[in-house]
């Protein structure tokens, strides 16, 4: 698998990410 292809899977489009990632939330405090 493409690298491209593994960003993608890890940061889908921007209308699947949830609103607090939006604003900037590090991914390191999702839960």
């Amino acid at each position: 698998m493409s690298t491209e292809s593994r960003l993608q899977n890890l940061f889908p489009t921007a209308a699947e990410i949830p609103e607090q990632y939006r604003l900037g939330a590090p991914i390191e405090q999702r839960e």
